[in-house]
């Protein structure tokens, strides 16, 4: 009888580790989909920019947010561009307040005017000397985002992918970034290239 309830308690440790293992391979390969995403979204941000005068999309630019004006298209379908995968609140009905992703408005531009305070306007992408710093967009919040992060405000959410998000590049790359440690209020990710350039 002892026998039996030691190789039953064994099985159990067993399958434990075994769906642990299994759940952790499922946030993984979500989460490379993800970056997969970020990149496709870069594509289209850079080509944005190119027939735009080297200018980059705005978060919001007085008629349309930052994905209709790099994919207008898209609108009728967006899900297979503006959903992460792990993001269960997604609503393509509800795409302004639901898209997965968040424009780094407080670095690459939040408006064309740069009305408000702190908004950087339109930028260049030519602006950047080191493209491969600046972060674009990111996996953004769970809910109600509105297609942006900032300090403050909607941060990326560190449930979707066990603490890590997929994040876009200016140079078009797509890197894993940690959701908690590198979006606190003073991230270097929020930072103008002008304050990170006298930083090092």
């Amino acid at each position: 009888m002892v026998e039996l309830l030691v190789t039953v308690a064994i099985l159990a440790v067993l399958a434990g580790v075994a769906l642990s293992l299994g759940n952790r391979a499922v946030v993984t390969a979500r989460l490379s989909t993800s970056v997969s995403k970020v990149r496709d979204l870069g594509t289209l941000v850079l080509s944005h920019a190119q027939e735009h005068g080297d200018r980059l999309p705005v978060w919001q630019d007085g008629e349309d947010y930052w994905w209709k004006q790099i994919a207008a298209d898209a609108e009728n379908d967006p899900e297979p561009l503006f959903k992460s995968p792990a993001h269960n609140e997604f609503d393509r009905d509800r795409l302004d307040a639901t898209i997965s992703y968040g424009w780094n408005a407080v670095v690459v531009g939040r408006s064309v005017n740069a009305d408000d305070v702190g908004d950087t306007g339109q930028r260049r992408v030519s602006e950047f000397a080191r493209p491969s710093r600046i972060l674009v967009l990111v996996d953004g919040s769970r809910e109600n985002g509105y297609g942006i992060v900032e300090p403050g405000g909607a941060l990326p959410d560190p449930e979707r992918y066990g603490g890590r998000v997929a994040a876009l590049m200016l140079d078009g790359t797509g890197v894993i970034l940690n959701a908690g440690a590198d979006f606190k209020a003073d991230s270097k990710w929020f930072n103008h290239p002008s304050t990170l350039s006298a930083a090092r």
